[in-house]
C-alpha cells in the first residue's frame, strides 16, 4: 500500500495580512505626525546648537572689544541728521 500526502487546495480568496502602518498599530496620519515631530525636534536641536555657537561668538567679540577699548558703532557714529 502506497501512502500519499494530500495537497492542500489553495483558496481563491487571499487572506489579508497586516502590512505597513497597520502592522505598527498606527494609521498613516499618525505615522506622518510622528515623522514630522521627529523632524521638528532635529531641526530645533540643530538651530539650538547654532544659536549657542553664535551667542558664544558674540560674547567673545564683546569681550575682545572691551579689552581693546573699542566702542560699538552706535556710540561712534551719530544717527542724527543735522
Amino acid at each position: 500500500m502506497l501512502i500519499t500526502k494530500k495537497k492542500k487546495k489553495k483558496s481563491k480568496t487571499k487572506q489579508k495580512t497586516t502590512k505597513g502602518y497597520a502592522a505598527l498599530g498606527t494609521t498613516p496620519l499618525e505615522a506622518l505626525n510622528k515623522m514630522l515631530i521627529m523632524k521638528q525636534r532635529k531641526t530645533e536641536e540643530k538651530y539650538g546648537r547654532k544659536l549657542q555657537e553664535l551667542q558664544a561668538e558674540l560674547a567673545s567679540s564683546n569681550e575682545l572689544r572691551q579689552k581693546t577699548g573699542m566702542k560699538g558703532l552706535r556710540s561712534t557714529y551719530s544717527t542724527k541728521c543735522p
